[in-house]
């Protein structure tokens, strides 16, 4: 969340210094080794097409076929999460300026929400768990501090695509913003 709050907080405030401001995605690729499950014999092609599918960026595009032709030549994008259909119309992880702005609303309204709370003294250990948060609190800088027990509770962190992800965040008083 924190590159999405760094956008949205140029958005709201960089026009004085970079002029008008249009959000045009949020791109990150996930730290830590990934290793090719291959053939010993792989060709070169091959082991570049399987470094290539590690190597995509996760995150969202504006769903404008400039801006994405711009961030990578060609109708096959090999690196970002979004591409042009036949008709040039964009596709994958995209999101409209309006569902952008949706999604910003959301965000304000939940770091507002976790302000409030900490104002108020609430700095309950939350800790999460799932797929590749085995250890979380093995590496915590808190964790003599906060005293979490294996039995306590945790937050379920699940892997969900980004249809799944934008459907929930994009919901404002129970119906699907487009």
């Amino acid at each position: 969340m924190q590159m999405i709050i760094y956008l949205f907080s140029i958005w709201a405030n960089g026009e004085s210094k970079y002029g008008d401001v249009v959000p045009a995605g949020v791109l990150y690729m996930p730290s830590g080794e990934k290793y090719i499950n291959a053939n010993r014999n792989i060709d070169n092609e091959n082991l570049k097409n399987e470094n290539n599918k590690n190597n995509k960026l996760k995150g969202f595009v504006l769903s404008d076929s400039v801006i994405i032709e711009s961030m990578e030549e060609g109708k096959k994008k090999i690196f970002i999460p979004a591409s042009l259909d036949k008709e040039n119309k964009p596709t994958g992880n995209v999101l409209t300026i309006g569902q952008i702005g949706v999604l910003k609303e959301k965000i304000d309204s939940i770091l507002k929400e976790m302000a409030e709370e900490l104002l108020k003294g609430n700095i309950n250990a939350y800790p999460v768990k799932g797929k590749d948060y085995e250890h979380t609190c093995e590496y915590c800088d808190y964790k003599d501090v906060c005293n979490i027990e294996e039995y306590d509770k945790r937050k379920e962190i699940k892997d969900r695509d980004f249809t799944e992800i934008s459907t929930t965040m994009l919901c404002k008083d129970g119906e699907e913003n487009g």
